[in-house]
């Protein structure tokens, strides 16, 4: 399994729990949480490569 697409699923699964449950309406938190996922990638992504930069 790709890490990417893992740590997209683990850090978008609060989302869709919360906005799910708050709005009840599961496309909404599938939007919301496949919106910020790239976000979340790569900022993920950019302080691994920046701590292997620092060693």
């Amino acid at each position: 399994m790709n890490l990417e697409l893992f740590l997209c699923l683990c850090l978008s699964l609060p989302f869709h729990f919360y906005f799910g449950f708050r709005s009840m309406f599961f496309f909404t938190s599938i939007s919301v949480g496949s919106f910020l996922c790239p976000f979340f990638v790569a900022i993920f992504v950019t302080l691994a490569s920046s701590e292997t930069d620092f060693r």
